[in-house]
């Protein structure tokens, strides 16, 4: 893909995977992959500074892609038909991993000194492991009202679709789109509004 060109259109096609330099587009302004079997973009992606329209309806999509926090200049977005159940981030992983990889070093260090006491060793496992557990929840509930996905980090929206999703909450600072002028948000799962 040659690195001037400012409109791609790949639209209806049969594509899971986009080339991994998508990224050396570096003057691209519309992308349009509407209608294909993407999942993901490459991590390239990041580098399309320029990009102002994104289509990627009908595609595969399970929640909003990461390369849009890197991509500040979208104007317009349409991400419907997918299969999106939620504008948050994922967080399990990291508020777990963190914390497994902590108690891990902390039980090895703790087995040395009490290799002979077995029934202590039992203990302290236990009761690490709902500390974890505790500590995992409580920052889940926290970041899933402070942390929201890259959607909203573009503030020069003025078209967005998240039409035919599973979307069931839509969070309260989409209010911060100032510009946005079109919301779709049909045919999604949608209990409330903010």
């Amino acid at each position: 893909i040659s690195g001037g060109i400012r409109t791609l259109d790949v639209s209806d096609n049969n594509i899971q995977d986009l080339p991994r330099n998508i990224g050396m587009c570096a003057y691209l302004e519309a992308l349009l992959v509407r209608d294909n079997r993407l999942c993901e973009f490459p991590q390239s992606a990041k580098q399309l500074k320029t990009l102002t329209h994104l289509d990627a309806a009908g595609n595969a999509f399970d929640a909003v892609p990461e390369m849009l926090t890197y991509t500040p200049l979208i104007k317009n977005l349409d991400l419907s038909r997918n299969q999106i159940r939620s504008l948050y981030r994922r967080i399990d992983d990291v508020t777990t991993a963190g914390f497994s990889d902590a108690l891990s070093s902390s039980k090895r260090s703790k087995a040395k000194e009490n290799a002979g006491d077995f029934e202590g060793r039992r203990l302290r496992q236990v009761i690490e492991q709902k500390v974890m557990d505790r500590v995992a929840a409580k920052l889940r509930s926290e970041n899933r009202s402070k942390q929201v996905g890259a959607l909203f980090q573009l503030y020069n929206l003025e078209k967005l679709s998240l039409a035919s999703n599973h979307v069931k909450l839509l969070p309260g600072t989409v209010a911060r789109f100032t510009r946005l002028k079109e919301l779709n948000m049909a045919q999604n799962e949608l209990q409330d509004l903010p």
